[in-house]
């Protein structure tokens, strides 16, 4: 296999993946976009091309969206040379580790007894939160349909010993008046609201109205500002997902993705520390 066919299975498995989270893909972009700059026989306009098809079809994730426009910015507006743009993507993993790793901590430090806690998905930074969580908690996981991320989180903590329940995701909602708290993870933040798998909005308003507390797990990046919010869409998936062959008359929408409000939601648990939703966005948007 030739370094030119290397990049385009990479470059195919990332646009195929529709079940991993927002900081898989990411790392993911990163790894090919430092793999393919470090490649003088890559044309930049080939470059710029698959910076907009990530956009596109992870139009959700905004993480994805920053990077992938960080990138174009770099490449065509400050005419930086690949090189040193691939030194920098390799600077900005080694950021985005410690940025996941203190999230992952402040969370660690929140935990002071045994909880039961709920989330749905599967979130890497939610997994490794509940993973190094000191007690142990309990986890109470949604299925998350269609593509059920959720049995496989399930599965994860459960060979890692960590007791779980797996329920459907309309019954998950119901729990929350014998849960401590939510914990879920978040696919991007824009205005007042943050998104997330489908299920995550009637979670928010079942905690919201039992008062349970929600936290959202999420890095900076992950906020989208004014002038990019016009990449980020939530758009349909296959209908054959949920059901191979309707019958005329039936219609099917299927998205993956909603918005709930931040007025749900506790605190997000950042890099930044434990803060309330509009104290990180203060901070998050003041940031050049």
């Amino acid at each position: 296999m030739t370094i030119q066919e290397e990049h385009l299975e990479a470059a195919l498995d990332i646009l195929a993946d529709t079940t991993s989270g927002a900081s898989a893909v990411s790392r993911k972009i990163l790894r090919y976009f430092r793999d393919v700059l470090n490649n003088n026989n890559i044309p930049i306009d080939t470059v710029v091309r698959m910076a907009f098809s990530f956009i596109k079809t992870h139009s959700t994730l905004g993480q994805v969206i920053n990077i992938c426009l960080d990138l174009v910015e770099a490449l065509e507006e400050k005419r930086m040379d690949p090189k040193d743009v691939a030194s920098q993507i390799e600077s900005y993993e080694t950021v985005l580790d410690g940025s996941t790793a203190k999230a992952i901590l402040y969370f660690r430090e929140l935990v002071d007894r045994p909880l039961t806690i709920l989330t749905l998905s599967k979130s890497s930074m939610v997994t490794a939160s509940l993973r190094v969580a000191d007690p142990q908690p309990y986890v109470i996981i949604g299925e998350s349909r269609p593509n059920l991320e959720g049995v496989v989180l399930a599965k994860e903590l459960g060979r890692a010993g960590i007791p779980v329940t797996l329920v459907a995701d309309a019954v998950l909602p119901s729990m929350a008046d014998s849960a401590d708290m939510a914990l879920v993870g978040c696919d991007a933040i824009m205005d007042d609201f943050f998104y997330n798998k489908v299920g995550t909005y009637p979670l928010a308003l079942a905690c919201q109205e039992h008062n349970i507390p929600m936290y959202v797990l999420a890095t900076l990046d992950k906020v989208i500002r004014e002038e990019r919010k016009s990449y980020f869409a939530l758009s349909g998936r296959p209908a054959v997902e949920l059901c191979a062959n309707p019958p005329p008359g039936v219609s099917i929408t299927n998205y993956h993705f909603e918005k709930a409000s931040l007025d749900c939601v506790k605190c997000i648990i950042s890099e930044l520390g434990i803060l309330e939703p509009q104290k990180f966005l203060e901070i998050a948007l003041s940031k050049p």
